[in-house]
């Protein structure tokens, strides 16, 4: 038996709806199969995505994006569910860190 959910949820404490957190996800028998967990902002007048964590393309990994480079491809060594709770929790502790992340204008190296 297989449940699916897909939410979008403005992050509840910052104000003007500037920062979204998209989740999707498909569980079967209480176990994770897919996720998706999407962190977006507003800035400049339009929605970014700044940050990802997800197993839809094979195992857990991150994805993080930056305004002026490239993303980068980070894999996870954990499950499913344990991936999904940690990013989960990473993104509710440190989303202003995350969002100041995207915007620095970094060398390459």
């Amino acid at each position: 038996n297989y449940s699916k959910m897909r939410t979008n949820s403005s992050l509840p404490f910052l104000s003007l709806n500037q920062i979204e957190l998209h989740v999707s996800f498909s569980k079967h028998h209480g176990t994770f199969i897919r996720f998706s967990l999407d962190y977006s902002a507003k800035i400049d007048g339009r929605w970014r995505e700044i940050f990802r964590i997800d197993n839809c393309h094979g195992r857990p990994h991150i994805n993080r994006y930056y305004l002026q480079r490239r993303q980068f491809k980070i894999s996870l060594d954990q499950d499913t569910n344990e991936a999904f709770t940690a990013g989960h929790e990473y993104i509710i502790r440190d989303f202003i860190k995350i969002r100041e992340n995207y915007l620095k204008v970094r060398k390459r190296i």
